[in-house]
C-alpha cells in the first residue's frame, strides 16, 4: 500500500510541474494511445469474425 501511494505522490508531483503545453501534449498522446488500443481490439474481434465465417 505504502509503495502504491508513493506512486500516485510521484504521478501528481510530476503532473503538477508540467505548463499547460506539456499537459496538452501528454493529453493528446494518452487519448491516441487509447483510440489505437480500442481500434486495434476491435479490428482483433473484426477478424476473428470474418474468419468464422
Amino acid at each position: 500500500m505504502y509503495k502504491q501511494n508513493l506512486r500516485y505522490k510521484k504521478i501528481k508531483d510530476f503532473v503538477e510541474t508540467l505548463n499547460e503545453r506539456e499537459m496538452n501534449y501528454l493529453y493528446r498522446k494518452l487519448k491516441t494511445n487509447i483510440i489505437e488500443k480500442e481500434v486495434e481490439q476491435l479490428s482483433l474481434n473484426f477478424l476473428e469474425t470474418v474468419e468464422h465465417l
